[in-house]
């Protein structure tokens, strides 16, 4: 490739992908026996979204990064400023975000919430229970100040506690978590009790919901439902029985206010998968209006599946991947107006070159998985229900992949549209369009800022 279509490619790679799997209580993150796969699909990631965003929070605090990082020599080396960067949410009093050691010592110390010494508020775990102790302490601070000092920072404004609490409110409002209350029977007391806790702390926060990160002293949910008369179950008992749903759904809210602030998709665990909604509203709802809609389905080899071939990418192969004919093809394709069959070439092309590489880097026949690529363009609505132009939305189906997501940010095609009659379209339409992959272990979704809300369906 010509050195003026790598300077031109990097102009396509300014849409970043906020990296949920290295959250601290995804099971990717923390289950030492997923090691392997943590470190392939965070490289999977790479090849297909044009740069990773990790918090400071996961760089401290998920035991398999730091895992990777300490001792695997090739995870060590993509993260680089072409591939990675850290956003820093925790700030200190005064507003200057923390740098990672600043970070480290907090979780290690505590605050004047706590006790020095203790590496907990009053009995709260800061650090996960599985991060090696090795790396609670100072001893190898050296390795987040190399992290630190290569990576690009992104500050994000402050402002997620509010933006947690909005979409905490909104939750209620409908969707699933709601269905999920309403199936359980406990929506109405839990809309009371919510109503108290928000009277009482106007801003909320994961502690609120998760029994596993309350401070201790605050209430939490549990707490409000309990006092209620009509209830006869302890806040511990409710905990139990409800904990983890209402942790996992309040997990995915934080997650939607973090990317909301930090501008970037959203690439979410499996853990997640249910709630995907509350990270990018319309996950169950059509982007593409069925009315004159064109559809396209294409059959594509998808990239090999084995774990231990995306984990044994280094840097320089990801990079020429991404830097090669087809990838450069594909970045492109994910940032301008391109017709239809250009879009699947670029796609089918970036896929079979992938498969190609790692096919060369086995010395056993590669088992690979059929799936296929389904290609939507029609008219797209505005959140009042007006038709705004015209949008494709691409659904990669990647049917029994168990060890990889593929997932495919391809930005909507839209053109002005000041001569579209929609009134014959017209209904209640919101505003963000999402591109999504799911399998068995491993979601990613994708979300662009240009056009309405409504999401092909998943099939």
């Amino acid at each position: 490739m010509s050195p003026a279509q790598v300077t031109r490619s990097a102009a396509f790679l300014q849409t970043a992908g906020y990296f949920g799997l290295s959250h601290k209580d995804a099971r990717i993150a923390h289950d030492r026996r997923h090691l392997t796969s943590y470190v392939a699909r965070f490289k999977h990631a790479l090849l297909l979204t044009p740069k990773l965003v990790v918090a400071d929070h996961m760089v401290i605090n998920a035991p398999n990064f730091r895992r990777a990082y300490h001792s695997d020599v090739r995870f060590r080396e993509v993260i680089q400023p072409d591939f990675v960067e850290v956003a820093f949410f925790e700030c200190h009093k005064t507003g200057e975000p923390m740098s990672l050691t600043d970070l480290r010592e907090f979780y290690h110390f505590g605050s004047s919430h706590g006790r020095q010494g203790k590496q907990h508020f009053d009995g709260m775990q800061l650090f996960h229970p599985k991060l090696p102790r090795m790396f609670q302490s100072e001893a190898w601070d050296s390795e987040l100040l190399e992290i630190e000092n290569v990576l690009q920072r992104r500050v994000p404004p402050r402002g997620r506690d509010n933006r947690f609490t909005t979409r905490a409110s909104a939750a209620l409002e409908g969707g699933k978590f709601r269905s999920w209350l309403e199936e359980k029977k406990i929506f109405s007391i839990y809309r009371t009790a919510f109503d108290h806790l928000i009277d009482h702390s106007p801003t909320l926060g994961i502690i609120h919901f998760d029994p596993h990160h309350r401070f201790p002293g605050d209430r939490n949910i549990f707490d409000y439902i309990a006092d209620l008369p009509t209830v006869n179950l302890s806040a511990a008992e409710l905990a139990r029985l409800f904990g983890t749903e209402v942790a996992r759904a309040h997990r995915a809210m934080l997650v939607g206010a973090e990317t909301q602030l930090l501008g970037t998709q959203a690439i979410l665990p499996a853990d997640l998968a249910d709630y995907r909604t509350l990270v990018l509203k319309s996950a169950a709802a059509d982007l593409i209006d069925n009315i004159e809609r064109e559809e396209r389905s294409i059959k594509l080899d998808l990239a090999a599946i084995d774990t231990e071939l995306w984990a044994s990418l280094t840097s320089r192969e990801i990079l020429d991947l991404r830097r090669s004919d087809p990838g450069y093809q594909y970045f492109e394709a994910l940032e301008l107006d391109v017709p239809f069959a250009e879009l699947a070439r670029a796609v089918d092309s970036y896929t079979r070159l992938i498969n190609k590489r790692l096919s060369a880097k086995s010395t056993a026949p590669v088992r690979r998985v059929q799936g296929f690529v389904n290609l939507v363009r029609g008219l797209a609505y505005g959140e009042a229900g007006q038709a705004i132009g015209w949008g494709t939305v691409v659904t990669v189906i990647a049917g029994g992949v168990s060890h990889i997501a593929h997932g495919f940010n391809v930005a909507p095609l839209v053109k002005a549209a000041a001569d579209v009659v929609a009134d014959r379209y017209a209904r209640p339409r919101s505003t963000q369009p999402v591109v999504k992959a799911a399998t068995e272990s491993n979601i990613i979704e994708y979300a662009t800022n240009s056009l309405p809300e409504r999401l092909l369906q998943y099939r």
